[in-house]
């Protein structure tokens, strides 16, 4: 005889967040232009001691470069994100990893234009 069991019952509940994002960029010379920016992304999670999924507030930084001639352009920049998810214990029949993770991402960004 085999019998199935059902799986388990996982309930999830968000909050309400508000993100932040801020940049800028400066003028360097004719061509030159610097651009900046910070960011946030936080986590909805209502509840991370019965919740199926992890708390997680990310921070970013942003940067870069891009130049314009007459018909050509090219730009360039970088971003860090970082953040950790707090270490947390598992409820009920939910078996979650009990330690805290620190995230971590670099990305690289780029484009060149052309005007016909």
């Amino acid at each position: 005889m085999v019998t199935t069991l059902p799986p388990p019952v996982v309930s999830y509940a968000a909050k309400r967040v508000f993100n932040v994002a801020i940049g800028g960029k400066a003028r360097v010379g004719r061509i030159w232009t610097l651009h900046a920016g910070f960011n946030t992304t936080l986590s909805p999670v209502a509840d991370p001691a019965t919740s199926p999924l992890r708390e997680a507030n990310l921070y970013g930084l942003s940067g870069g470069v891009d130049f314009q001639l007459s018909k050509f352009g090219a730009s360039l920049g970088v971003g860090y994100q970082f953040g950790t998810s707090p270490d947390r214990s598992s409820t009920g029949s939910l078996t979650i990893l009990q330690t805290e993770i620190s995230l971590q991402s670099i990305s690289l960004f780029y484009a060149i234009s052309y005007e016909f």
